[in-house]
């Protein structure tokens, strides 16, 4: 949030102020904390957290993460790509 700048720190403050009490430190938190997971980053600790913490959650893939990841999860669908 520190980060932010200009119209993305404008947007950010008069539209969704409460964004920064729901992020989280780790992908595995946020897989934990929600009910679908939606993959959109394509990088191995990405995938190693939806392998390993997203068995039974509905998984969106927009960027087709590796065979290995999805082998395990009970509900799967790749999209837009």
């Amino acid at each position: 949030m520190a980060k932010l700048v200009g119209a993305n720190k404008r947007y950010i403050e008069q539209t969704i102020p409460h964004i920064s009490s729901l992020m989280v430190p780790s992908a595995k938190e946020a897989i934990e904390a929600g009910d679908l997971v939606v993959v959109s980053k394509k990088n191995a600790h990405i995938q190693e957290a939806i392998a390993n913490y997203a068995k039974a959650k509905t998984v969106y893939d927009l960027v087709r993460v590796s065979p290995e990841t999805i082998r395990s999860l009970e509900k799967y669908e790749g999209i837009c790509w």
